[in-house]
């Protein structure tokens, strides 16, 4: 599907329109670049130029090849069969033109700033140059690799954009979609003038468009803004608004359907009883820490340590999944060997309570995220790359945690004996040996990641994820339903 939108776009947009811009985007910059400048500082100079972007690279990216993206094929659209396929390959086209783009202006700035051609640089002042290029090296270290982000950042944000513009023009009218680029041109060109989204933006610009396609270097050193956060929190906006988008007006097969499995483990109570968890659970942490409370929680619990409320803490969250299963099993074991037969096989009943439980931990590690973020608002926390990585390794554990208890019910068919034996796991963390810092038990912890690192915690888990789901789905259990 995907190839006969390429040898449609092939007629239409590599073609003589494609030259005559490379052609006018080469003369500005033959026009625009500065002799004195090195290559490497030329590019990055180039790259950030406003007044290109602005003045030239939207309005010639409009007339030459937006309206492109709207001329509808009908054979194209009966071969897609379903309109979501149709309007997806056409995304996917639109995302690979724009990264061929990038790629050739990209390598007509580098051309450019070797051969060192002519006049020196009107839009960007020396003073601007001298902070772009101290910014720069502050915070990348070197003047290619923040190139190189940068030129990654407009690439990978202007093609969300541009889908979240052909999206509207699909779902409400072509006329939307013109107008949705109108707009998006001249709030590109307004905010990057007024002090009135100065007001409301603050360090992340939110409403400063210009910033989603021109990666701000000078500004975020001078807010002292963690580059990752900075560049984390835009493509969030941008794809948040691109999947309401696409889930509103093109919603997935059985997205909000429940199936009799699924309320086994996913019913109302059960999400109510996790909500009112959480709420408790973040309320008393909140009282007890205080304004440390998010640096506590990421922090968690160092092993051979004997303080029993951190400890407390711990165990309470990560043993609450645990908890819910077994209540929910010691509810289900009068009828346990009827939905075995309803699997046919134990080994597929087993692998679809693991996929329904897995679904329950999203749940639980969403609403996780959302206490955490309203905490990190009301305190004003920020998110540095160790808590976004300690936050991946905390849903690792919850993955673990709870793989390992349905692994010891599967084997032991004992509620309270396999919930035992996960708290045991824990147990250990309380003992002075070397050897329990191996122990996956509190291993997202940002303390115990540092001592274990990154790389050997991810191989503890993955081996022993792995090992457990293999026991699970091949493990053998003798029952008088169905096969082994």
């Amino acid at each position: 599907m995907i190839r006969y939108f390429f040898k449609l776009y092939q007629e239409q947009l590599y073609s003589r329109r494609l030259f005559l811009f490379l052609v006018i985007t080469s003369f500005y910059f033959t026009l625009t670049i500065d002799p004195e400048l090195t290559a490497p500082l030329g590019r990055l100079v180039q790259i950030q130029d406003t007044f290109y972007l602005s003045l030239l690279f939207l309005p010639m990216y409009s007339i030459f090849f937006f309206s492109v993206f709207f001329r509808e094929q009908d054979f194209l659209k009966i071969r897609a069969i379903k309109k979501k396929r149709y309007y997806l390959a056409n995304l996917l086209n639109i995302v690979l033109f724009n990264i061929i783009l990038m790629s050739l202006i990209f390598f007509i700035i580098s051309w450019i700033s070797i051969l060192f051609s002519k006049n020196s640089n009107t839009s960007i002042t020396a003073q601007n140059i001298a902070t772009l290029n101290s910014s720069a090296h502050s915070i990348f270290g070197t003047i290619n690799f923040t190139t190189f982000i940068a030129g990654l950042y407009m690439l990978v944000n202007f093609s969300i954009i541009i889908a979240i513009i052909v999206l509207l023009g699909y779902t409400k009218g072509k006329i939307i979609g013109y107008i949705s680029y109108s707009i998006f041109y001249i709030l590109i060109m307004w905010s990057g003038r007024t002090v009135f989204f100065e007001q409301f933006s603050g360090e992340y610009d939110v409403f400063n468009l210009s910033t989603y396609l021109l990666l701000p270097i000078s500004s975020i050193y001078e807010t002292q803004t963690p580059i990752f956060q900075y560049v984390f929190f835009k493509l969030v906006i941008l794809l948040f608004v691109f999947f309401s988008i696409l889930l509103l007006y093109f919603p997935p097969k059985n997205l909000f359907r429940v199936h009799f499995f699924d309320r086994l483990f996913i019913s109302r109570k059960i999400i109510m009883a996790t909500f009112l968890f959480m709420v408790v659970y973040f309320t008393l942490f909140s009282i007890y820490y205080g304004e440390t409370r998010v640096q506590q929680f990421f922090t968690m619990y160092h092993y051979g340590s004997l303080t029993p409320i951190p400890f407390l803490w711990l165990i309470c969250y990560f043993l609450f999944s645990p908890f819910i299963l077994s209540i929910r099993f010691s509810e289900l074991e009068e009828n346990i060997d009827s939905l075995i037969v309803r699997h046919y096989r134990i080994k597929y009943w087993r692998i679809k309570c693991l996929k329904t439980v897995y679904r329950y931990l999203a749940v639980y590690f969403m609403l996780t995220s959302i206490f955490l973020s309203v905490t990190m608002l009301l305190t004003g926390y920020s998110f540095y790359l160790d808590e976004l990585i300690s936050l991946l390794f905390i849903f690792l554990e919850l993955i673990l945690i709870t793989t390992s208890y349905l692994m010891f019910y599967f084997i032991l068919k004992q509620t309270s004996v396999s919930f035992l034996l996960c708290l045991i796991g824990y147990l250990f963390l309380l003992f002075p040996f070397d050897w329990t810092k191996w122990l996956p038990f509190g291993l997202s912890s940002t303390t115990r990641i540092n001592e274990v690192g990154y790389g050997k915690s991810i191989l503890i888990f993955g081996t022993i994820l792995l090992l457990e789901i293999w026991i699970i789905s091949r493990g053998k259990q003798r029952n008088g339903y169905g096969k082994e």
